[in-house]
């Protein structure tokens, strides 16, 4: 995971924002943006909703990296 890539989040997630004791629980499956990764500690600040909220790496999952495969012509 990178910063700026999209990811997938699934159904019932927590969501977590320490510094204002905050969290939020997935009703569905969600894609938000990477804000910042950090691999060592195994969490991800994520944009959804407007807000940055902290997901763990092991619930959060890379979309498709090369956006230009979808088939456009729908």
């Amino acid at each position: 995971m990178f910063k700026g890539q999209l990811c997938y989040i699934p159904q019932d997630v927590y969501l977590v924002q320490e510094n204002n004791r905050k969290y939020h629980k997935t009703e569905k499956p969600i894609n938000a943006v990477v804000v910042e990764c950090d691999d060592w500690d195994k969490w991800c600040k994520i944009l959804y909703k407007n807000e940055i909220w902290d997901v763990s790496l092991k619930h959060t999952y890379p979309l498709e990296e090369n956006v230009s495969k979808i088939n456009r012509s729908l």
